[in-house]
């Protein structure tokens, strides 16, 4: 069973700062755009990504606050029967979930704060730029990378029915991903198309060497 005395203020301290940061950023961007920045995405996306990702984010979400609390109120017994679990995971195994969940957590407080006030809507504002530093500078979609890591990870560390419908949101989020490129490189055309040819989508391109 996971310990949540190990697991729980790690998570805890990374995600509030995680939420902070993302305060701090939308209150600036709501203060410096107008609200056509805020519109409905451009892009054809189905409705049916559109809600799996959304219903397993926001689920994510819910399951990082109730490990909080558990490790708050000492409540770790029953966390993992609320949410049904499917088995028992081995020490090794929800270990390595943390470690996924936080590397999740921290890809996502990074990748927000790289990007600043170039975020958080599909619509592309005129000021809008290609983003090209920090963990952009190697994939394309960090953020939808850090879902996905945290999504793996809170299945490892709680193998139940609650964290294994979040990996649907892997396949919503490629799904979004692909379709938001198609509409990026129509914007910026061969600006975007050399970015991609030098960065992977989820994970970094592996360079030949001497290329």
């Amino acid at each position: 069973m996971i310990n949540l005395q190990i697991a729980g203020p790690l998570i805890c301290v990374l995600s509030l700062i995680d939420v902070m940061v993302h305060i701090h950023l939308d209150i600036k961007k709501a203060r410096q755009l107008t609200g056509a920045a805020f519109r409905e995405p451009n892009q054809n996306i189905p409705s049916v990504s559109l809600w799996v990702v959304t219903i397993t984010t926001l689920l994510s979400f819910l399951l990082v606050l109730l490990i909080s609390i558990g490790w708050l109120f000492n409540a770790e017994v029953w966390l993992p029967v609320l949410l049904i679990p499917l088995l028992e995971p081995p020490t090794l195994t929800w270990v390595t979930g943390v470690a996924i969940l936080i590397v999740g957590i921290g890809l996502h407080l990074w990748s927000r704060a790289v990007r600043g006030d170039m975020a958080s809507s599909w619509a592309i504002p005129e000021k809008h730029h290609i983003v090209t530093r920090g963990p952009y500078s190697r994939v394309r979609h960090p953020s939808y990378l850090s879902y996905c890591l945290s999504f793996v990870g809170l299945f490892m560390m709680i193998p139940s029915v609650a964290t294994a419908v979040l990996l649907l949101g892997i396949v919503g989020y490629y799904n979004i991903a692909v379709i938001e490129e198609q509409d990026l490189l129509e914007h910026y055309g061969v600006a975007y198309q050399a970015y991609m040819d030098r960065t992977g989508r989820f994970f970094p391109q592996i360079r030949r060497r001497g290329t």
